[in-house]
């Protein structure tokens, strides 16, 4: 067990600001606060394969139910879920529910590439450009073997003046001095333990201390785009509610994984399906597993077999050793207008279960 004093120290040395354009005044005067959290694994709770049923989303809303705020808790959370998936989710998950705060969580799911820059500034400004916009908070975790994407979103929290949380900067003091082990926060990966999610409320809990003590800011105009944010506007485009936009015979079918109730089920038989409209930037989400019966399909923008570092030969592997039956995407147009495209999956080899397409278009 980590003691409390260590805790405290963790939880003060990982707080990085408190949130410049951050109301926490107008905020903690409410009686009743709703709590959004978004983000992966660490988020749902997931370690040592299994669900944990106190994970710091719940500790956070316990203890401000024991401050006396009544609270409602909407969480966007799941194994490898990046914030591709979260803009697509955000305003069916989080935002109708009119959260007054929100918290992100994508440092390990995320990649530094530039696309991954991209769609964490979109789903930024998606929620402060939301017709309620809350107060949205950083918390910047990091595996066991240090990887995190904390060297952008650290800045991007910065331009933006919203509170962030950095556990890297908690932890490391504490795990080179021997103080604690890393396996005394969290598995062998990056999944935080009991313990290791008492850590991070914890230092949620000293962010609001903090904050508390803040003044309300004089400037809360949202500024200029740090690097850019393409998919802020981006549509969802599902089985049951595609808009017209994809033409295919292949069947909805109803699926498992948890924020996608359906799928259509591509296969040699049902030919094609494919996506076309006024477009600037495309979004593929699709089904993963390791039972071979799942297919493979090539990706055609325009005709033209599209070129991307998680497509091989232009074709689209969903059975996978790694897969388990989850949602996957892949940024599959990216353009800087919107121009007429149409984007083709040609059926090679078993079943190809599309989930959702995300689309930025102009009609």
């Amino acid at each position: 067990m980590i003691a409390d004093a260590l805790r405290r120290q963790i939880a003060e040395r990982s707080l990085v600001s408190t949130g410049t354009a951050a109301d926490w005044q107008r905020l903690l005067e409410r009686k009743s606060i709703s709590v959004g959290f978004m983000g992966g694994s660490v988020t749902q709770g997931f370690a040592n394969g299994v669900i944990l049923a106190d994970a710091f989303p719940e500790l956070i809303c316990r203890e401000l139910e024991q401050m006396g705020y009544a609270v409602t808790k909407s969480v966007c959370a799941d194994a490898g879920m990046d914030t591709l998936t979260g803009n697509l989710l955000a305003e069916r998950v989080i935002l109708s529910q009119k959260p007054d705060l929100v918290f992100l969580e994508y440092a390990i799911n995320d990649t530094t590439l530039r696309h991954s820059v991209l769609s964490f500034e979109s789903l930024l400004r998606r929620l402060l450009t939301a017709e309620k916009p809350p107060l949205v908070c950083m918390i910047l975790t990091r595996s066991a073997h240090g990887y995190s994407c904390d060297s952008y979103m650290e800045p991007v929290a910065a331009h933006y003046g919203m509170p962030c949380i950095n556990l890297r900067y908690g932890l490391a003091p504490v795990l080179e001095s021997g103080e604690m082990q890393w396996e005394d926060f969290a598995d062998a990966e990056s999944h935080p333990n009991p313990d290791g999610h008492r850590v991070i409320a914890d230092a949620v809990l000293y962010l609001l201390e903090q904050g508390r003590k803040q003044s309300s800011p004089e400037n809360t105009a949202l500024p200029e785009p740090w690097l850019g944010a393409p998919f802020a506007a981006m549509e969802a485009l599902l089985p049951n509610s595609d808009g017209g936009f994809v033409q295919t015979d292949a069947p909805v079918c109803p699926r498992q994984e948890y924020f996608f109730h359906s799928a259509w089920a591509v296969s040699e038989k049902t030919g094609a399906w494919t996506l076309s409209g006024t477009l600037s930037a495309v979004i593929l989400y699709f089904e993963s597993d390791n039972d071979p019966a799942y297919g493979r399909c090539r990706v055609l923008l325009d005709g033209e077999p599209v070129r991307n570092a998680l497509l091989q030969d232009s074709v689209l592997e969903t059975n996978s050793i790694y897969g388990w039956g989850n949602s996957r995407s892949i940024l599959l147009l990216n353009g800087k207008d919107a121009m007429p495209h149409t984007l083709t999956l040609e059926p090679l080899s078993g079943t190809v279960y599309v989930l959702a397409a995300g689309i930025c278009h102009k009609m």
